[in-house]
C-alpha cells in the first residue's frame, strides 16, 4: 500500500549554511509524523498549510538557526502494515 505523509524535522544549523531541505536531508533526524494520505494531491494540499519555521539564536560559534521544514513523503508497506520502500519527497514547505 503506497502512502502519502506529512512529515515534520527540525534542525539547528549555522545560518550561512541554512538551504531549503537542510531540516528534511538531515541524516540524524527523527522526523515527526502528522499525518498519512493514500492521495499525493491531498497530501500535497494539506502541506500548503504549513510553513517553514525559522529562529535565529546566538552561541559561542555564531548566528544559529533552529529550522522546522515540512514535507510529503512516499512510502510503500506490505499488508501488515511494514515499510516495504519509498522515502521520495514530493515538496517541502515554503
Amino acid at each position: 500500500m503506497k502512502l502519502y505523509e506529512l512529515k515534520k524535522n527540525s534542525i539547528e544549523i549555522k545560518k550561512e549554511d541554512m538551504t531549503v531541505g537542510c531540516a528534511v536531508n538531515d541524516t540524524n533526524a527523527s522526523p515527526e509524523l502528522i499525518k498519512k494520505f493514500r492521495n499525493k494531491e491531498e497530501a500535497l494540499e494539506e502541506l500548503k498549510k504549513y510553513n517553514t519555521e525559522i529562529d535565529e539564536f546566538s552561541s559561542a560559534t555564531g548566528t544559529m538557526c533552529n529550522v522546522t521544514e515540512y514535507y510529503v513523503e512516499e512510502n510503500e508497506y506490505d499488508e501488515d502494515g511494514e515499510w516495504n520502500s519509498g522515502g521520495d519527497i514530493w515538496e517541502i514547505s515554503k
